[in-house]
């Protein structure tokens, strides 16, 4: 028996009434380096294999209390798979199709070449079962394959970013969906030909000899790019184009990941047109201001000229909705008009140190611009609003003027601006996923290959084998245009009731609540009109939410505590005269330092460890409720709570203006 050596050989318990025979089958066994252990009765052989399963059995059909196939009946009625070979004296072709039902692996009879036949028929066993075990093997690693290649050629499809695959000389071979939504050219009319039909002709020569020598150098190339739609409409995109490498490090194809960035070109160019008009209108209501001051000087006398001075600043605060403040050398505050005082959170409207007021301002910096007749800036967030402040000296009277304005929106147009540059950079990671997908699709064609060249070609496990190379070469052809792990679901909103999606959301996660000992408040009132809304994405919304709230306050409450509570409010509400679902969730959790309150949006940023979070939820989040034509807000209280507060598009059908 050559090949007894490359097995793993355990014991063979053999089960046989003639102790001659058993002698000569524990010879015969021994000498191709077999344990083994005889075994007179079917009894005996139950007891055995119960208390000390072997790796094999040899069992002969008809032992002296009981015949082999009625002990595999016993022992499968325990539940005990054990691997056998039946022996027989006779050549019942019923009883050999008996026992192979039973799931024998073999049959032999004892004829005059009993002896000389078993030992190879025992390694074959062997080799049947170490097979097997293999080939299950593959069969799992290639569905757990199947699985990641599904997630994420279904990625790349329902992508929010343009994805284009061209060959070494740039014929296109592969776009995604948005490509076609966002230029307007079908599958059909791109394929095989060349990205330049979306040339715009506003970049020259130069720009696409530097793109096309970068990506050829195997680097990856960034930046924006101005294209022409099929229509002729010109839009800005922002891409990452980056080399596609076979396992050998040979470019085989590039791939570029374009998002449509025209509206944020748009918004950056108002934003640039806004800060140059607010800086002219500052300057002009200076230049006005120090005019009539001159006026005021050689008209009237010094008393009558403060007076008048005085007058006017305080009418002028006393109509401005913004902030309007004077202020002397030591930094008191000499005048505040009615909406500083509101704003601010002032006690009085003079006698108050403005370094306590707005917080930031130095005290040097005060008296600097009073002495110097100096203008500087300062920008803070009070309250819930980010304000920008103009500082001036009049060093002529020793006073100084402040003048606010809320910039809130301009800051969040800001922040968005800056979020959509984060997630365009993760298309960059497409070449690098394929990589690590195509390393194990490479060891279970080599191991299958391996199967191939042992088994017996038009064999059961040849068949598998082959079959498991075929798929395999499959999912390693679909790798190659895998380029994104961004999904975007495009289901059809419709209306929906958020008390019915609470309840099916707090079905996954109530008993985690309650393990936890929070305590849930939860009022959404039966009678709320329907938002429009896709459910599966509102119920994703709902248990970032709810892990982020259940975290916090484990983390603030280790133990049962009557202020581990997390409260659910929704309430119907109107925006610029269109109906709104305001839903908040409250916890009174550690809430969120100051300092990293401006990134709790930003994707992979969290406070979490990195086995308990991925900073995905929040951003996840906010696009969905963006995408619903809604938005996010964030209330928070270093040490005292948080509040997240979603708004979304409500039905009009049954809703009412009282609130």
């Amino acid at each position: 028996m050559e090949n007894s050596r490359d097995i793993n050989i355990e014991k063979i318990f053999v089960v046989d009434d003639n102790t001659g025979l058993l002698g000569l089958i524990q010879k015969s066994l021994s000498r191709e380096g077999f344990e083994t252990e005889a075994i007179l009765t079917g009894t005996q052989a139950i007891s055995r294999i119960l208390e000390d399963p072997p790796c094999m059995v040899l069992l002969d059909y008809c032992l002296p209390d009981m015949t082999g196939g009625e002990v595999i009946e016993a022992l499968n009625d325990k539940n005990i798979k054990v691997p056998f070979i039946i022996i027989t004296g006779h050549g019942d072709e019923n009883v050999a199709v008996k026992m192979m039902k039973f799931g024998a692996i073999d049959y032999l009879v004892k004829d005059t070449s009993f002896l000389n036949l078993l030992p190879s028929v025992v390694t074959k066993a062997f080799t049947r079962i170490e097979t097997e075990k293999r080939l299950l093997k593959v069969e799992t690693d290639l569905r757990e394959s199947k699985g990641q290649v599904r997630k994420l050629l279904l990625a790349i499809e329902q992508s929010p970013v343009s994805i284009v695959i061209t060959d070494l000389d740039g014929r296109i071979e592969y776009t995604n969906p948005k490509f076609s939504e966002v230029t307007g050219y079908a599958v059909e009319e791109v394929i095989g030909q060349n990205p330049r039909i979306l040339k715009s002709k506003e970049h020259d020569s130069a720009f696409y000899k530097e793109l096309w020598d970068t990506i050829t150098s195997g680097n990856v190339w960034s930046g924006e790019i101005l294209n022409k739609k099929k229509n002729g409409e010109l839009f800005w995109e922002n891409a990452s184009i980056s080399p596609i490498k076979d396992f050998d490090g040979n470019v085989t194809h590039y791939v570029s990941v374009k998002e449509d960035i025209s509206i944020r070109k748009e918004v950056e160019k108002e934003l640039m047109v806004h800060q140059v008009h607010l800086m002219e209108l500052v300057e002009e209501r200076t230049f006005e201001l120090q005019s009539s001051y001159e006026r005021l000087e050689r008209e009237i006398a010094v008393r009558k000229k403060e007076e008048k001075q005085r007058k006017m600043m305080a009418l002028f605060a006393e109509l401005n909705p913004s902030p309007v403040l004077r202020f002397n050398i030591h930094g008191e505050v000499l005048m505040a008009n009615p909406a500083a005082v509101e704003i601010l959170k002032m006690n009085s409207m003079s006698g108050q140190q403005l370094t306590s007021i707005i917080p930031g301002i130095a005290k040097d910096d005060i008296t600097a611009c009073i002495h110097n007749g100096s203008i500087f800036s300062h920008t803070v967030q009070i309250t819930d609003s980010v304000f920008h402040f103009i500082i001036r000296g009049i060093p002529a009277q020793s006073i100084g003027q402040i003048y606010g304005s809320d910039i809130s929106e301009q800051k969040k147009a800001e922040t968005e601006t800056l979020r959509a540059r984060h997630l365009a950079s993760i298309g960059e990671l497409a070449a690098g996923v394929a990589h690590e997908i195509n390393n194990p699709i490479n060891g279970i064609i080599n191991y299958a290959q391996i199967l191939v060249n042992k088994t017996t070609a038009g064999s059961r496990e040849d068949d598998i084998a082959r079959r498991i190379i075929k798929e395999s070469d499959r999912i390693a052809g679909i790798i190659k245009s895998l380029l994104s792990f961004a999904s975007d679901s495009k289901e059809e909103k419709h209306p929906v009731n958020i008390q019915g999606i609470m309840s099916d959301t707090l079905a996954l996660t109530e008993a985690q609540l309650i393990s936890d000992k929070i305590k849930l408040r939860i009022n959404i009132p039966p009678e709320l009109p329907y938002v429009i809304a896709q459910p599966q994405q509102i119920e994703q919304v709902f248990l970032n939410l709810l892990s982020n709230a259940r975290y916090a306050l484990n983390q603030k409450y280790p133990e049962p505590d009557d202020n581990k509570v997390l409260e659910i409010v929704a309430q119907k509400a109107i925006i610029d005269g269109a109906p709104y679902m305001r839903i908040s969730f409250c916890d009174h959790g550690p809430g969120i330092p100051e300092n990293i309150f401006d990134k709790i949006m930003n994707p992979f940023f969290t406070t979490k460890p990195s086995d308990l979070g991925t900073g995905l939820g929040l951003s996840i989040s906010h696009g969905i409720i963006s995408d619903h034509g809604g938005r996010i807000e964030v209330k928070s209280i270093d040490g005292e709570y948080t509040e997240i507060v979603l708004m979304l598009p409500a039905s009009k059908e049954g809703y009412s203006n009282e609130i």
